[in-house]
């Protein structure tokens, strides 16, 4: 699908934005690519966009995508998506190793999501809780490989 047409005449002449959330609401997408939720969805199914995720509760009929910051660079500098690239890459560059647990809030803000949402995630299971919550603040701690294998599910391919 080709908005790139539309994004050049919609938008300012902006070379850097540093964005520090691995992982983008529709609406960030929206706004970067000056289109609507229907035409995002045709880009992910088409590959344009190649690495989103569907981040909704088992009970949620519609969808919560979040696509990969790094897709939509390389949809917006004309970079063909390596359909082979390294998905472990890909997956530590949303959640670096070197921890076994992530704190409720870190992956709220990793996911793009408010923490309501992971408790949500939590409690229909979709998440493990690592350890139990934290008496001072109530955070829960998710085990990483939990989140791994959700995202690896819930990749749209």
């Amino acid at each position: 699908m080709r908005l790139r047409e539309t994004v050049k005449f919609h938008s300012p002449d902006v070379t850097f934005i540093p964005v520090k959330s691995p992982l983008l609401s529709v609406s960030v997408v929206q706004s970067v690519l000056y289109c609507d939720s229907k035409q995002i969805m045709d880009l992910v199914d088409d590959g344009s966009l190649l690495f989103a995720f569907d981040i909704k509760t088992r009970a949620a009929n519609k969808i919560s995508l979040r696509i990969l910051t790094q897709s939509l660079v390389d949809y917006v500098q004309e970079k063909k998506p390596d359909r082979h690239r390294d998905e472990e890459k890909i997956y530590q560059s949303i959640l670096p190793a070197g921890k076994i647990s992530i704190p409720g809030v870190v992956l709220a803000r990793t996911l793009n999501c408010d923490a309501d949402h992971i408790g949500r995630l939590i409690r229909d299971g979709s998440f493990k809780e690592f350890t139990r919550r934290d008496r001072r603040t109530q955070t829960a701690h998710i085990g990483r490989d939990s989140v791994l294998r959700f995202l690896k599910q819930r990749r749209l391919l």
